[in-house]
């Protein structure tokens, strides 16, 4: 959660640093009625489809990116002590 919340603003930090502080271009009213419109309907559609089917993993990547990553699983593990 917290490295998502970090790659967003690092995002956003650059965009502003390469572009300019408050630009967003390309971003216009349309763009937001689509994300608005899709959020909306993701979700009803991710039930539908898990009412449906079964969803398992079939590749154990946590394990994976934990031995690749050793340094993001000890930071979330320190998060995770924090919400106990």
């Amino acid at each position: 959660m917290f490295l998502a919340f970090f790659s967003v603003v690092l995002g956003i930090a650059l965009s502003f640093s390469f572009f300019g502080f408050g630009v967003f271009e390309g971003v216009k009213l349309g763009t937001i009625i689509c994300a608005v419109v899709n959020g909306f309907l993701i979700g009803p559609f991710s039930k539908m489809l898990e009412h449906f089917f079964e969803f398992k993993n079939r590749l154990n990547l946590k394990n994976i990116l934990d031995k690749i990553n050793p340094l993001e699983a000890k930071i979330k593990g320190i998060f995770d002590a924090f919400k106990k």
